[in-house]
């Protein structure tokens, strides 16, 4: 079991403040936070906070940090807020893509997730796997061979 000062929480915030930043939580991860605040603040055992919200331990000493270095701000989740990750292609590359599937793939045959694959890795000069191709593939509705359609190819 944690000791009291790593789960104490300051009172920032009154028992029906939480509450009610509970109630308007944007997320269901950041109503959970707050759960776990209303639960700490009350004293809860780490069991019972667990059993209420599903978070484990170490997750509900990481929210009392967050909203002790941060304040409310600490608890809002920030997922949400995320850019993700860069596209593969820039947009001048995929209109490329998008040209190079109208026609025939460079050895003539038709396009496969790997000869997909290998056409944007030759572009970006780094190794690309071909379900990434046969992805590209079929949001950009190339042609496929029949025995592609799994998306193995056919080399």
């Amino acid at each position: 079991m944690a000791e009291p000062r790593e789960l104490a929480v300051d009172a920032q915030l009154s028992p029906a403040e939480v509450a009610a930043r509970c109630e308007a939580a944007a997320s269901p991860g950041e109503r959970r936070h707050w759960q776990v605040l209303g639960m700490l603040a009350k004293q809860a055992s780490l069991d019972e906070i667990e059993a209420a919200t599903g978070c484990r331990p170490r997750t509900i000493r990481q929210i009392a940090q967050r909203y002790r270095e941060l304040g409310p701000a600490g608890l809002v989740d920030g997922r949400q807020h995320s850019p993700g990750a860069a596209p593969m292609l820039a947009a001048e590359q995929l209109r490329e893509l998008r040209e190079a599937l109208q026609g025939p793939a460079p050895d003539g045959g038709r396009w496969t997730g790997l000869k997909v694959a290998q056409w944007i890795a030759a572009r970006i000069g780094r190794p690309v796997y071909r379900q990434r191709g046969w992805e590209y593939l079929r949001r950009l509705g190339g042609s496929t061979a029949p025995d592609d359609e799994a998306g193995a190819g056919s080399e």
